[in-house]
């Protein structure tokens, strides 16, 4: 069980229908330029994420074996929820073809800064049935621009020993000049096979969330064998951005599974 957040980040894809390249430090999935190898692992698609510049129209998945996959949500610079650019599978997901690349298309009158992140997984994530905690941490680390950076997180709270599912996630990225979108997928201590992961909302201010993050689909999700324990250490992130921000808040949501 679980899922992996894969991106999809280039400067200039060019206009019309083009392809974007696999986000450079891809390490969990085999890839060559802007093809990204699907495997059995995670073959559903639980969420498309879709955001460029200015004028976004439509990103589309291509494999060889399928008919082409299109979503139309589609999320501009100028948005501050980036809920607006996805499209959520978490509860129905598609089927890919395991063992068969897979490439990301953009559509876009305008050759610009474009970002597609996917959530793929092995099944459907539905709702928790409790909250148990509720974890916030801060990350200051500056992202590299269309790579995968690690970022440590320094979280705000000590939790009681235990096993801890985690069953939600949401964060905030801060610039000052405008906003810009980061992807953040976490590295959990004991579980390298899987990368979870969301886009992050834009914050108004430095550390400050603005007010819609937990209406997100990806608040909240079903157990799905994601968990760490305190004494192994916590999770940090992944973050993958177009532009170099620095400041990033993280909130997880979990409950606890065992001593």
């Amino acid at each position: 069980m679980g899922f992996d957040l894969v991106g999809f980040s280039e400067a200039t894809p060019g206009t019309g229908t083009n392809p974007v390249a696999v986000a450079l430090n891809e390490t969990l999935y085999g890839k060559s330029a802007d093809e990204l190898s699907i495997t059995k692992k995670a073959s559903f698609l639980l969420g498309i994420f879709y955001n460029a510049l200015t004028t976004p129209n439509n990103c589309i998945l291509r494999q060889p074996k399928q008919i082409d996959f299109a979503s139309v949500k589609a999320l501009l610079n100028t948005e501050l929820n980036p809920e607006a650019g996805f499209m959520n599978l978490m509860a129905h997901p598609k089927a890919l073809v395991p063992d068969e690349k897979l490439t990301a298309y953009s559509v876009n009158a305008t050759d610009e800064l474009t970002t597609i992140a996917l959530m793929l997984g092995n099944g459907k994530l539905g709702k928790p049935d409790r909250v148990d905690h509720i974890i916030r941490g801060i990350v200051d680390q500056a992202v590299t621009a269309h790579t995968w950076t690690n970022g440590s997180v320094v979280w705000d709270q000590s939790l009681p020993k235990g096993i801890y599912d985690i069953i939600g996630m949401i964060g905030g990225t801060y610039k000052a000049a405008a906003p810009e979108t980061v992807l953040a997928r976490l590295v959990i201590p004991g579980y390298p096979e899987w990368r979870p992961g969301v886009p992050l909302h834009n914050m108004v201010a430095d550390k400050t969330i603005l007010n819609k993050g937990t209406q997100a689909p990806w608040a909240f999700w079903s157990k799905c064998g994601l968990k760490f324990s305190p004494k192994d250490g916590y999770p940090d992130v992944e973050l993958l951005g177009t532009v170099a921000n620095t400041d990033h808040v993280i909130q997880l949501a979990l409950q606890k599974s065992g001593k």
